[in-house]
């Protein structure tokens, strides 16, 4: 077979910010749209998310998410959802809140302790092992690793570039946004290493009421349905852990490949990678 050869394209559907706040509708959409393509999604739930209405001058209240929420996941589960961690409570970083969850600005023992709570909740309401976790805001840095890996989590998955890449955690990068889905697969398609991972939130949907939205249900259903055409595989994390294809020198090499596609020097590599805009989205 030729390097330029079709195979099968590998994909990751990641969905974020799953939580007792969350648009209800969309995500059931979502699911079902998802069923009906035969592919799968990674929902990346916030466990106790916080809350948008305090009173004055007190806490702010954390909203955990409900058995009956939880339950129109599991409908989905095992063949077209799984679960992962995201974060604790997701609250809004800014350089003036400083409400970090994780991070070199977070002890080590507290993450420890978010990351082992926020898990036995969502096992508790689920009925799985929960392996993954998802950095909110792509904050985490070694303390994270070590807190994870004590916790006993075995996957990562946050934006490619912005974090470490060491220890005996599986990485999967999140980093290919809606637009470029459909091309991106088509590039994996020629590399029988490549795995594609795209990341959607509720505000990419119109249905949502988003004004920055940027596309449609049926716009998502288009894209799964001509990614059929493509005869993608469709996985989930705990698939590609089980693969054994995304360990930390496999996200080295990934970022390695971004740097050479912001360079002249992508001229020099071989097809089909020099046809990748930069930043590549792998």
């Amino acid at each position: 077979m030729s390097q330029t050869s079709p195979i099968p394209a590998r994909a990751v559907l990641r969905y974020d910010d799953f939580c007792a706040l969350s648009n209800t509708k969309v995500e059931q959409r979502l699911l079902e749209i998802v069923a009906e393509q035969g592919a799968k999604v990674v929902m990346a739930v916030v466990p106790f998310v916080a809350d948008t209405e305090w009173e004055l001058r007190g806490p702010i209240p954390l909203r955990p998410l409900s058995r009956e929420k939880a339950n129109l996941l599991k409908e989905f589960m095992p063949h077209h959802a799984e679960v992962a961690l995201h974060g604790y409570s997701h609250q809004t970083v800014t350089r003036w809140s400083h409400l970090y969850e994780f991070g070199d600005r977070v002890q080590q023992k507290r993450q420890l302790d978010r990351l082992r709570d926020g898990r036995a909740f969502l096992e508790d309401l689920f009925g799985v092992n929960v392996q993954s976790f998802v950095p909110p805001w792509n904050e985490y840095s070694r303390s994270t690793l070590g807190a994870l890996e004590e916790a006993g989590f075995r996957i990562l998955s946050g934006q490619l570039g912005l974090g470490l890449s060491e220890g005996n955690l599986d990485f999967i990068p999140g980093c290919c946004a809606p637009d470029r889905f459909k091309s991106t697969v088509v590039t994996a398609r020629t590399d029988p290493q490549a795995m594609v991972c795209l990341v959607l939130h509720e505000y990419d949907f119109k249905e949502s009421g988003w004004a920055q939205a940027s596309m449609d249900f049926g716009a998502l259903a288009g894209l799964l349905e001509a990614c059929g055409g493509q005869r993608v595989q469709w996985a989930g994390f705990e698939g590609c852990r089980a693969s054994g294809e995304w360990s930390d020198r496999r996200l080295e090499a990934n970022r390695e490949l971004r740097r050479a596609m912001a360079s002249p020097a992508r001229r020099l590599l071989p097809y089909p990678y020099r046809l990748l805009r930069a930043p590549a989205d792998r």
